[in-house]
């Protein structure tokens, strides 16, 4: 194909392959700009449902025009072949960055989602869900441009549909609790995918993880989700509240709409406006505990703007949470432990006590030791063994020491 002109597009190179075709570069020779050129593979021609797919993702881009979501230009056909014709976005997609990077700072990825929440809600008020937010659907640009991607599934309120009775659409790891039910796209379903992907972004992890699909739909009907920031203890705790609010199994227990999440994390985080590049240039260690650092707002201050950490108190917190919990955990233990021992140190303190009082009572005695010629314990010498009051510690302060 490359070298190839597709009416006034000649193709030159080839960008990805996905599950239902082909995407390719190409000029404008009209216009003199560079777009992208999605093909339908040829032998999904010939089976009219993934056609009608196609032309429905090209209806379903026509009606959205925002700066934060890849625009449609043309729908066209030429030798039994099928394109769209869309903008050409340069940058590198969240999953790529991911792979190279492990796990990224919050100060990058509140403000790539403040961006990519705005287009969420540009679609949101179309009635079109996306149906497939995960971090290869989402592009950034060297100007720091966040795009969303492909919405080759996604759905217009009200639409009949097009997938097999009982057979669910979309990347599993991503999917909303009620659509695993069976049940129908919206906004709160989108808003769970926005937040596994953040989740994912900020930890390196999945919320929920498994050998097979089955099992993996299982756990995120049932299982509770572990909090983001006790996989990575550089992710502010306010950041991880908003995250889990995203999260919630119950779709009206999330945020009303992206808006709203999306408000949520600039009032939280109002220090963190542009997408900065240049921090993931930096070493893994130097960023890890950024996400916190102190930085002010220019007309606000916030607990997460004055909050300052280092990598080593990073770790440090990560340390004393992991501490709490197994206190939580075992505090009846604990507590049973400590009472055992302060009863222990306080009968001991008796016992010694009298026999503090009857060394004091022999003190004016005449005490002579004698060879026991029998060898046993009984009669002979006596030997009077004198503890010192002033080695024995108070119960009161034992029982402080006690962890």
């Amino acid at each position: 194909m490359i070298g190839e002109q597709i009416h006034n597009y000649k193709i030159t190179a080839h960008l990805g392959q996905g599950g239902m075709g082909n995407v390719y570069r190409a000029t404008d020779t009209m216009l003199g700009r560079e777009v992208a050129l999605k093909m339908l593979h040829p032998q999904l021609t010939m089976q009219p449902q993934f056609l009608e797919r196609f032309k429905k993702e090209a209806r379903v881009l026509a009606q959205l025009l925002h700066p934060n979501i890849a625009v449609i230009y043309n729908f066209i056909e030429q030798g039994g072949n099928h394109f769209m014709v869309m903008e050409y976005v340069e940058g590198t997609n969240l999953d790529d960055l991911l792979k190279q990077h492990k796990s990224l700072p919050a100060e990058f990825i509140v403000p790539v989602f403040v961006q990519a929440l705005e287009g969420l809600q540009h679609a949101h008020r179309k009635n079109i869900f996306h149906r497939d937010i995960k971090p290869s659907n989402i592009m950034l640009t060297p100007d720091g441009v966040v795009k969303l991607m492909d919405f080759g599934i996604a759905k217009v309120a009200g639409e009949q549909k097009m997938t097999q009775v009982n057979k669910i659409v979309g990347t599993v790891e991503f999917m909303a609790p009620e659509l695993i039910q069976g049940r129908d796209a919206s906004n709160a379903s989108d808003i769970y995918a926005a937040g596994v992907t953040m989740y994912e972004m900020l930890s390196g992890k999945l919320p929920f993880e498994s050998d097979t699909d089955f099992n993996l739909m299982q756990a995120i009907l049932k299982e509770r989700v572990k909090s983001p920031e006790k996989l990575n203890a550089s992710i502010p705790k306010a950041l991880g509240d908003i995250i889990m609010k995203a999260l919630e199994k119950n779709p009206a227990s999330r945020y009303e709409d992206a808006r709203a999440f999306q408000r949520a994390l600039m009032n939280a985080f109002p220090q963190y406006r542009d997408v900065n590049l240049e921090i993931l240039n930096k070493p893994a260690a130097m960023y890890a505990g950024a996400a916190g650092a102190t930085r002010l707002s220019d007309d606000l201050l916030t607990a997460e703007a004055m909050r300052t950490r280092s990598v080593g108190m990073s770790n440090a917190a990560g340390m004393l949470e992991a501490v709490k919990e197994n206190i939580r955990k075992n505090k009846k233990t604990y507590f049973l432990t400590a009472a055992i021992l302060i009863f222990l140190f306080f009968v001991l303190g008796i016992v010694f006590d009298r026999k503090e009082t009857g060394n004091n009572s022999l003190a004016g005695t005449d005490t002579t030791q004698t060879a026991n010629p029998r060898g046993d314990n009984t009669g002979g010498a006596v030997c009077v063994v004198s503890v010192p009051a002033k080695e024995l510690l108070p119960v009161s302060f034992l029982s402080n020491t006690i962890p």
